[in-house]
């Protein structure tokens, strides 16, 4: 019995071999695209001693732990005004707690972000909140920014509503800084509690 002609292309090679060469290079972009998109970590950090942001991205290999980069920052930036940078007190030893990250089509968003949120609300004026209120009360501001500077650095992120509810409402500097103080004590307590 003769054998059947084999199915070749017009320049004579097989057609099962140009198939299978295609399909490889076909899979390898495809998978080219899928290491690509899923490697990317990217994300935004706050440095609680500053108030300031800055973003973050690297590379690793899906579903690892293993980095195909460096990490690459950007340079920093203030959230708020002066009117609010001015009562931070100088602290050494920065440190950098991450606001948000995503990985490929996942995002998730961390406790920083009550703090950021928080001071970049506007009135109805279009101006931040926060820099008019400190602005019109420098010594409840001068009190109470380092209390909330303090929350952030302890990271006791969920008590910073009731301290700024509590400072929207205060006329004296003590009674706001002894509220605030309880607060920031009882956040403490419940963040050691949970450890």
């Amino acid at each position: 019995m003769p054998n059947p002609k084999k199915l070749t292309s017009p320049s004579g090679k097989p057609l099962l071999r140009v198939g299978l060469m295609l399909a490889i290079a076909m899979g390898l972009v495809v998978g080219f695209f899928y290491v690509a998109i899923q490697s990317t970590v990217k994300g935004t950090e706050f440095c609680p001693q500053t108030f300031q942001t800055r973003d973050f991205s690297y590379n690793r290999f899906p579903g690892t732990r293993l980095r195909l980069t460096s990490t690459r920052l950007t340079t920093p930036s203030a959230v708020i005004g002066t009117p609010v940078l001015q009562h931070l007190q100088t602290m050494g030893n920065n440190r950098w707690d991450v606001i948000e990250v995503s990985e490929g089509a996942m995002k998730d968003q961390r406790s920083p972000t009550i703090l950021i949120k928080m001071v970049q609300i506007t009135g109805p004026d279009g101006v931040k909140f926060w820099e008019n209120w400190s602005t019109k009360n420098p010594s409840l501001a001068a009190a109470f920014w380092p209390i909330v500077q303090t929350a952030a650095v302890q990271s006791t992120y969920f008590c910073i509503p009731d301290l700024m509810r509590k400072a929207s409402d205060a006329t004296d500097v003590n009674e706001l800084k002894n509220s605030c103080e309880k607060i920031l004590s009882e956040a403490k307590s419940i963040l050691e509690s949970n450890s």
